[in-house]
């Protein structure tokens, strides 16, 4: 049986059409309650948590010190 790799996928929101996740590979995306965005994370580093704070800021931290705010 061949393995299948299943990225981890971690979510914070700030209202329920305002989603944000992040993955491996640096994969950074926002949900508008519609579809879908790819936003540009600037890394290709392993994304490990977001959290979203209530004036909207995104906060993203990852594997080797990567941390960036994301001000939409």
């Amino acid at each position: 049986m061949r393995e299948r790799y299943v990225p981890h996928i971690h979510a914070a929101r700030l209202r329920l059409v305002d989603l944000y996740a992040v993955t491996a590979g640096g994969g950074f995306y926002h949900f508008d309650g519609a579809s879908w965005t790819a936003l540009n994370s600037g890394t290709q580093e392993h994304l490990r948590d977001v959290h979203v704070l209530p004036n909207g800021n995104v906060y993203v931290v990852g594997e080797n010190g990567t941390f960036f705010v994301y001000v939409p």
